[in-house]
């Protein structure tokens, strides 16, 4: 059966970016690929704004994965005594009702079994996403005519992205924290090796940096969440790789690096990534590359 190519949908505050990959053994190849700035107030519709940028890309897929983040996503990692795959989910229905500040009826909810301890307990990341967050991304897949495969949550699809380009480098003794910042928020996913051991979404992007530089309050935010993962596992930070949009931003690295004290690197989602023969690897400028991560993280998800 051949394979077929899927398309990664990241909406973004007022921008549009969207990679189709074709996933195979033989590596992942880029087909197309869009970037578009939705203007205020422009009167096409989302939809409509979307099946322009997948036209203007010559994308020859209709199958999607959309991106979640913001205040009605909530991931939680938690540990819970070893049990049998089969039961994982219905005990999860507790901690769901202790953890996440939604009600059941309000939510859907799925896990992922990240390591089962020698402690006999299961490390699981939970996450719930508001039905009303899913019934948009819902909505809008189906007036644009798309197959809404997966929907995944940004950090998810960071990690995801980060782990395909440089897996092969990393050292499983170290910790990556992944900051990923746009224009109205910023994403962080910090692994342990391969693990993700840490996932948040803070409200504050690039669009607030000039006052998040002078008061901090990003840097600060960040520090906040080394200083919990600290708590969790007993070891911060090793390493600091930036992207988004608004990673380039001047001055930002060195903040960072000022703040916390942790070397910080800007990464190219694309490192790993085969071009097709019909886009040179110049059709992607470096200065955007940082930009596509949760893109590219999207595009190569794989399973629904």
């Amino acid at each position: 059966m051949k394979n077929a190519s899927r398309i990664g949908l990241d909406i973004n505050g007022d921008t549009i970016k969207m990679a189709e990959l074709l996933n195979s053994k033989d590596g992942s190849r880029l087909l197309s690929f869009g970037y578009r700035k939705i203007e205020s107030g422009a009167d096409t519709t989302l939809p409509g704004i979307i099946n322009d940028v997948l036209s203007e890309a010559k994308s020859g897929s209709r199958d999607v994965v959309f991106g979640l983040s913001g205040p009605l996503v909530i991931t939680r990692f938690i540990s819970i005594p070893s049990m049998p795959d089969r039961d994982i989910k219905s005990a999860l229905a507790f901690e769901a009702e202790k953890n996440i500040p939604f009600s059941a009826e309000e939510i859907n909810y799925d896990y992922q079994v990240l390591e089962r301890g020698a402690d006999k307990k299961l490390e699981v990341l939970l996450t719930a996403a508001k039905k009303e967050l899913l019934d948009r991304y819902i909505n809008i897949a189906r007036v644009a005519g798309l197959n809404l495969e997966v929907l995944d949550v940004d950090c998810f699809a960071l990690a995801n992205a980060f782990l395909k380009n440089y897996q092969f480098s990393l050292d499983p003794n170290k910790t990556s924290a992944l900051i990923n910042i746009e224009e109205r928020h910023t994403s962080i996913s910090i692994l342990r090796g391969e693990i993700l051991g840490f996932a948040r979404d803070i409200q504050t992007g690039g669009r607030s940096l000039d006052e998040a530089a002078s008061h901090a309050s990003l840097s600060q935010e960040i520090r906040l969440s080394f200083e919990y993962f600290e708590n969790r596992f007993g070891k911060s930070a090793d390493d600091i790789y930036l992207s988004g949009d608004c990673s380039g931003s001047s001055g930002l690295k060195e903040l960072l690096e000022d703040n916390l004290g942790v070397k910080s690197t800007l990464w190219d989602p694309f490192k790993a990534i085969i071009f097709d023969s019909k886009i040179p690897a110049s059709a992607v400028p470096e200065n955007l590359r940082p930009g596509f991560a949760v893109c590219i993280g999207l595009a190569l998800r794989q399973g629904s």
